[in-house]
C-alpha cells in the first residue's frame, strides 16, 4: 500500500480508536454500576455515530484514493475493515457478556470488488454497520430480559421484612434450598405468611438431621482415638 495513504488512514483509525476506547470506559462503568440500560443506549448510538464519522472522513480522502493504484486501494480496504474489527473488538466483547453471541455477526464484515471509491467506501462502513444492527437487535432483548430479573428481584426483596429474610437465611444455612434467591423466588409465589407452619417444621426437622449429623461426627471422632 502506497505510504501517504497508509499515513492518512493510521491517522484517522488512531483517532478513531481513542474515542472506542473512551466509549468502551463510558459503556464499563454502566455496566459494573448494573445500569444495563443505559449502558445498550451507549452502545448502540455512539458506535453508530463513531462509524459515521469515520464513514465522512474517508470519504475525504477521495482523491488520495483516485491518485492510488487500484491495489493500493483494495489492500487500503482490507486494512481498514481489518484494523476497524480490531479496535471495536472490546465493544464485541461487551456484548457477548451480555450473551449476545456475535461471532456469526462479524463474518458479515465484507470487502467488495473496488467499483468507484466512495461507493466501496460507504459499502464497507455499510457492512460493519450491519453487524452493529444485528448485535443491537440481540442486544436489545437480552437487555429487556435482564431488565425484567433485575425488577423482578427488587419487586421481591421489597416486600420481604428483616425477620423473614432471618427464616429464609436458616433454611439456606438447613441446606433446603441452594441460595437466598432461590428461597426468596420460591416464597414470592407460595407467600411466607402462609407457610409458616411449614417452615418451622422444616426449620426443626433440619436441625434434628443437624444434631444426629454432630452426633455421628462425635462418635466417629471418638472411635478414632
Amino acid at each position: 500500500m502506497d505510504e501517504e495513504l497508509k499515513k492518512k488512514i493510521d491517522e484517522l483509525l488512531n483517532k478513531f480508536e481513542v474515542q472506542v476506547k473512551e466509549l468502551t470506559r463510558r459503556i464499563r462503568e454502566l455496566m459494573d454500576s448494573g445500569e444495563f440500560r443505559k449502558a445498550y443506549r451507549l452502545w448502540r448510538i455512539e458506535s453508530r455515530r463513531l462509524l459515521r464519522d469515520l464513514e465522512d472522513d474517508l470519504e475525504a480522502l477521495e482523491d488520495l484514493f483516485k491518485r492510488s493504484s487500484r491495489e493500493d486501494v483494495e489492500d487500503a480496504l482490507k486494512y481498514i475493515r481489518r484494523r476497524v474489527e480490531q479496535i471495536f473488538d472490546e465493544l464485541f466483547d461487551l456484548a457477548e457478556k451480555l450473551g449476545v453471541k456475535t461471532r456469526s455477526f462479524r463474518s458479515m464484515i465484507t470487502i467488495i470488488p473496488v467499483k468507484t471509491i466512495e461507493d466501496t467506501v460507504n459499502e464497507v462502513i455499510s457492512s460493519i454497520i450491519r453487524v452493529f444492527e444485528n448485535i443491537r437487535s440481540e442486544l436489545e432483548d437480552k437487555i429487556e430480559e435482564i431488565m425484567g430479573s433485575y425488577r423482578s428481584t427488587q419487586v421481591v426483596s421489597v416486600r420481604i421484612r428483616e425477620k423473614d429474610l432471618e427464616l429464609i437465611d436458616q433454611l439456606v444455612d438447613a441446606g433446603i434450598f441452594k441460595s437466598r434467591s432461590e428461597a426468596i423466588s420460591f416464597f414470592a409465589r407460595k407467600g411466607i405468611e402462609a407457610s409458616k407452619e411449614w417452615i418451622n417444621r422444616a426449620i426443626e426437622q433440619a436441625k434434628k438431621i443437624k444434631e444426629l449429623q454432630d452426633s455421628i461426627r462425635r462418635e466417629i471422632e471418638d472411635f478414632k482415638e
